[in-house]
């Protein structure tokens, strides 16, 4: 599951934004207050479109326009992490947190940050502050951050505890279900992991990445034609991933 995917959006999209505004530079109107979450909403529609400089000006305004907002700000850090300036990007998550402490996507996605730099007890304590929230509407996505992050210690249990908690509350969350299959795959649980990518197939489709796992999985099993079909198609549909690049290197080593 790749980094941005596992952030969430503040409302339909993926969001980011950015700030030059301070506080208290001038007083808010219910006007401009509508105007910032509606700038917000603009802001993440660019941002998943890649359209990085229009996302900035849209979401720069929302927090011109009510920079209490707490939206604003996490997702204002969003934008910098994709910019690649963590130490701003950690500023405006713990603004947003002061702002609305029960946020739990602002939560989750700080969370997210700690873990991807490492620090992990930091991370699973916002997972768990996230999850406190008995108002958060996906917490399977909080769960299947946490349980990554456990990965990173690394405690297969835990991790396995918290990707079996995500599915239990939402059994098609795509994420929870291919990290599982990873897992049980890596412990060589390979009946398993074969009825994980079924059931993640069933769900999202074929990636890269399944594709590349199930042609592991075939081969340690012994089925050479299911695994011949996944191979066929990793670089058909694939041709440029390092997935197939992995593969193609694998064949020429006859492994």
């Amino acid at each position: 599951m790749s980094y941005r995917q596992r952030l969430e959006a503040p409302l339909m999209t993926a969001a980011l934004i950015a700030a030059c505004a301070s506080p208290g530079q001038f007083e808010q109107t219910p006007d401009d207050k509508k105007a910032a979450r509606i700038n917000v909403q603009l802001g993440a529609a660019y941002l998943e479109r890649g359209d990085l400089q229009t996302a900035s000006v849209k979401l720069e305004r929302a927090l011109r326009e009510d920079y209490s907002l707490a939206t604003a700000h996490w997702t204002y850090a969003l934008l910098q992490l994709r910019l690649g300036r963590p130490k701003l990007a950690e500023k405006h998550f713990r603004a947003a947190i002061a702002l609305n402490p029960a946020d739990s996507r602002a939560h989750n996605n700080y969370g997210t940050f700690l873990c991807d730099a490492s620090r992990l007890a930091e991370a699973q304590a916002q997972f768990t502050r996230a999850l406190k929230n008995p108002h958060y509407d996906q917490p399977e996505t909080a769960l299947t951050n946490a349980g990554i992050c456990a990965l990173r210690a690394p405690d297969n249990i835990k991790a396995e505890a918290y990707f079996h908690k995500a599915l239990d509350k939402n059994p098609e969350f795509a994420p929870a279900v291919y990290e599982m299959a990873r897992l049980s795959y890596e412990q060589k649980r390979y009946t398993q992991t074969q009825a994980y990518l079924k059931r993640y197939k069933r769900i999202g489709g074929d990636t890269a990445g399944t594709l590349w796992l199930a042609w592991q999985t075939e081969t340690q099993l012994g089925n050479r034609n299911a695994a011949d079909n996944y191979a066929a198609q990793l670089k058909q549909r694939y041709p440029e991933s390092p997935e197939t690049a992995r593969l193609l290197q694998k064949e020429h080593n006859g492994s």
